[in-house]
């Protein structure tokens, strides 16, 4: 899984400006049940710009995994779907300081939906707002601004 993921990285670094800082998996002793990626990006990004990479790096995420032939059967489900794949975005300026409304702070696509949360200054815990759509219809929507 390693170097799929190190593989999958490589690759989306080279077509975006996001920086990598880390991964998770979910399973047990046997199989894996969830990979998730997690970046940062030091530009503020439109909720279309944002849409697109985590659709994107989901689903590089999902083809490299569900193409290593000798992952599928330690997966579970195997092949993996969107829903076992998860990315996280989160933006700052391009000087290092944190985004706040009405700026979106955190990109994540992850349990079949797509998250746009923003922050406020001073605020200790949660977001100032949070916007969902399904990944369905975030891929719709994709596509769509692909394809006029």
């Amino acid at each position: 899984m390693h170097k799929t993921i190190n593989h999958v990285v490589k690759t989306i670094q080279n077509r975006s400006q996001l920086h990598f800082i880390g991964f998770g998996e979910s399973g047990n002793k046997t199989h894996y049940y969830k990979v998730s990626l997690s970046f940062n990006i030091f530009r503020v990004l439109t909720k279309d710009e944002g849409r697109k990479l985590l659709i994107t790096c989901k689903e590089e995420l999902l083809s490299a995994i569900n193409l290593n032939t000798k992952l599928l059967p330690y997966l579970q489900p195997s092949p993996f779907t969107q829903a076992n794949v998860e990315i996280f975005i989160f933006s700052y300026h391009p000087d290092g300081k944190s985004t706040y409304y009405p700026e979106i702070g955190v990109f994540s696509a992850w349990n079949g939906i797509i998250k746009f949360e923003t922050d406020a200054p001073g605020m200790k815990a949660g977001f100032f707002t949070e916007e969902t759509e399904s990944y369905e219809d975030a891929l719709e929507i994709v596509h769509s601004q692909l394809n006029p």
